[in-house]
């Protein structure tokens, strides 16, 4: 993850290297088009968008290191330290950035050259629904949510199942309410993955201290283990409904 962000980041540098040359060599300026063409922005926001969760991990686990900022001793300790910075700013501005951007651009989301650019955004969302646009900035923010909760709430395993199952519930009356996405079945499956998780946050209750308070130790190793199995069978349903419309989607498509 931090290695493709590098990498990006370093293209975005060799496109501002190349400005200078690419007035006079041709070369150059091919590259130059190529690199913005693949960079910006469309790639590099739907990268920001898909590691959000890498990156929410990546800043919380490095937060507490940062007072060594100014006393690191080797160049990628100091490159840590530097993309920590960097990633936390650009984790809490993408947000902002997804709402007040879209928001302000509503009625160019159709037009192909924005589309060109920025449509990484809001891609297979409905184009004239303003809520559909926030449904990004909710991916992120249950990813920010989740990192945190896994990393400050370590102790407290039954606040963080009902801090994920309140953020859960949360999205999912969103999608049922708002209807964002253009294509019914991707409507569906999103709704169909926000129950899936809701179960199985209950099922993993199951594993919490709340079952070790009860003194029958034998019912209690019962009902763990077939609380596994159907842990481990909703996630196989759940995967082999993705799978069959996936299939039936390739197959059209080689038919077709």
């Amino acid at each position: 993850m931090y290695l493709l962000i590098l990498m990006s980041l370093l293209g975005f540098a060799f496109i501002i290297f190349l400005y200078p040359v690419a007035t006079t060599n041709k070369w150059a300026k091919t590259v130059q088009k190529w690199l913005i063409r693949k960079l910006c922005w469309n790639f590099f926001i739907r990268v920001a968008i898909e590691v959000s969760l890498e990156l929410a991990f990546g800043v919380m686990l490095n937060y507490p290191f940062l007072e060594n900022f100014y006393t690191f001793t080797t160049f990628f300790e100091g490159l840590d330290y530097v993309m920590t910075v960097f990633l936390g700013i650009l984790l809490i501005l993408m947000p902002f950035f997804l709402i007040v951007f879209y928001c302000s651009n509503f009625d160019r989301l159709d037009e192909e050259d924005f589309k060109s650019k920025y449509s990484a955004g809001y891609e297979g969302l409905k184009t004239n629904l303003r809520a559909a646009l926030f449904y990004n900035v909710i991916f992120i923010l249950r990813r920010i949510l989740l990192a945190a909760t896994c990393l400050y709430l370590q102790k407290y395993l039954w606040l963080q199942l009902l801090i994920s199952i309140y953020a859960t519930t949360f999205t999912g009356v969103f999608l049922v309410h708002f209807s964002p996405f253009e294509e019914k079945l991707v409507q569906y499956l999103e709704v169909f993955n926000e129950l899936t998780t809701i179960f199985l946050y209950g099922l993993v209750y199951g594993f919490t201290d709340i079952m070790a308070n009860t003194s029958n130790g034998g019912e209690i190793a019962i009902y763990k283990r077939y609380n596994g199995y159907t842990f481990i069978i909703v996630i196989f349903f759940n995967i082999a409904v993705h799978l069959t419309f996936l299939m039936k989607d390739l197959i059209k498509t080689l038919i077709a």
